[in-house]
C-alpha cells in the first residue's frame, strides 16, 4: 500500500477483499504474509484508517450528529473534536442540514453521504495528497 492514497480492491466473490480489509484493520490477524506501507511493515495500532463498507452500519432512530459523535469519539476523538469534525464533514458532503435528524429519514443517497461523513470524522490518514472531497462530491454528481 502506498500511504496518502485510498484504497479499493477488486474481485470476484470469495477472493477475500473482505478479509484483506480486516486484516488491515487488525479484526483478524493473517495466517501467513505481511501488509507494508510504504516499505514498512503496518501496524493499524499506529494509524488512523478510514472504513466506509458496502452496507450501512449506523443506527436509523438515532441523531446523525448524535454517531458521528459517538463514533468520532469511538476513535479516540475529544468530544469537542468529534463535534467540530461531525460539523465538518457534515458541512462538506452537504448534509449539514440533517444535523439533528434521525438517519432513517434521510433519501438512501443522504444516508451514504451521512455513512461516507462517519468514516471521515476521524481524521484518517487517507487525504494527505487528495482533494478527498471534490473527488467524493464529483462522485455523487455522477450517481
Amino acid at each position: 500500500m502506498q500511504g496518502g492514497k485510498a484504497l479499493g480492491l477488486l474481485g470476484r466473490n470469495g477472493a477475500g477483499k473482505t478479509t484483506t480489509i480486516r486484516i488491515i484493520m487488525d479484526v483478524f490477524h493473517a495466517n501467513s504474509g505481511e501488509i507494508f506501507l510504504d516499505g514498512k511493515k503496518f501496524n493499524p495500532k499506529e494509524h488512523l484508517i478510514g472504513y466506509l463498507p458496502e452496507e450501512r452500519g449506523l443506527y436509523p432512530k438515532k441523531k446523525v450528529s448524535e454517531q458521528l459523535g459517538h463514533l468520532g469519539r469511538l476513535r479516540g476523538l475529544s468530544k469537542a473534536e468529534a463535534k467540530k469534525n461531525t460539523d465538518k464533514w457534515l458541512k462538506r458532503l452537504q448534509v449539514s442540514q440533517y444535523t439533528d435528524v434521525k438517519l432513517e429519514t434521510l433519501s438512501k443517497g443522504n444516508q451514504q453521504k451521512v455513512q461516507l461523513a462517519s468514516t471521515l470524522v476521524c481524521e484518517p490518514e487517507m487525504s494527505h495528497s487528495v482533494d478527498l472531497t471534490r473527488l467524493i462530491l464529483r462522485y455523487y454528481r455522477m450517481l
